[in-house]
């Protein structure tokens, strides 16, 4: 079994150009809790439901670029890469998602716990 197999096939990457809204918007129309931010096809960090609610709790606007406020870097791992090894990975060192990559390092997916 190889991680892409297991890859949910939702749209959960933006441009690095997004803003938190464009996020969020994002987050409402697809029921997810992360958002992968690409420049160029490539990850660059991830937005999640609890980076959302820690700045609305800060009053930040929802009109900044979501790059500024993004987890980086991005842990990613190949896709042809088996489960088990994603799995203990994540386990082992605490990760809650991480990043699958094609052979050119283009955003494929996001595995989660």
């Amino acid at each position: 079994m190889i991680v892409k197999n297991f890859i949910k096939k939702t749209s959960k990457a933006m441009d690095v150009s997004a803003t938190l809204q464009d996020v969020v918007s994002l987050m409402h129309t697809q029921k997810i809790s992360d958002v992968t931010l690409l420049k160029e096809k490539r990850p660059l960090g991830i937005v999640t439901e609890r980076d959302i609610l820690t700045l609305y709790q800060d009053n930040i606007s929802f009109e900044h670029p979501a790059v500024e406020f993004a987890a980086q870097p991005v842990i990613t791992t190949q896709e042809n890469r088996s489960l088990e090894y994603v799995l203990s990975l994540m386990i082992d060192h605490t990760i809650r998602r991480i990043v699958a990559v094609d052979g050119e390092g283009n955003y494929v997916g996001t595995v989660e716990q």
